[in-house]
């Protein structure tokens, strides 16, 4: 689990999306066109950009952009990363202006890319769960969640199942 910092010990932030293959060109300039409209605040906050792809098979093209922040680490990072590369790491300071830009980035790629019809494979905190969700599917999983965890303790915020979530 090395990878879950970058090089230099950056808080490694991604984001994908899988689109049809016809559609992978389109995708990639408008992400292109998106960060380039964001560069200088890129450069400002010493934030790098890469980018990871694969395909699925004839079916689908994966496009996910890294987040290089230079940003502390959390506890679950000095947990899953070898200690002889923490070792080699430089330690960053907590540097909220830089993790906010990322995280606005991240929300703005994540819209674009429901916009162009992309999907992805992961649930949890950054994409939303519900949204793809018919109401009586959704309404379904609340009952359970509320059966299983009535005091909101397990995973809060996950699947954006809180007491007072409205359907986006």
């Amino acid at each position: 689990m090395n990878n879950v910092i970058g090089p230099k010990g950056e808080r490694w932030m991604p984001i994908h999306t899988i689109v049809p293959h016809s559609k992978s060109h389109e995708a990639m300039k408008k992400i292109a066109k998106l960060l380039e409209n964001n560069q200088s605040e890129l450069d400002e906050n010493k934030i790098g950009v890469g980018f990871l792809y694969t395909v699925i098979s004839n079916n689908g093209f994966v496009i996910e952009p890294v987040f290089f922040t230079p940003d502390s680490i959390d506890e679950i990072h000095r947990e899953v990363v070898e200690d002889n590369v923490l070792k080699n790491i430089d330690c960053f300071e907590e540097n909220l202006d830089a993790r906010e830009l990322t995280l606005r980035l991240r929300a703005e790629l994540l819209r674009l890319f429901e916009d162009i019809g992309g999907v992805h494979m992961q649930i949890g905190k950054s994409y939303n769960f519900k949204r793809g969700l018919r109401d009586e599917a959704w309404s379904l999983i609340k009952n359970i969640k509320d059966i299983i965890d009535p005091k909101k303790a397990i995973n809060p915020g996950a699947l954006s199942l809180n007491a007072n979530d409205k359907r986006d």
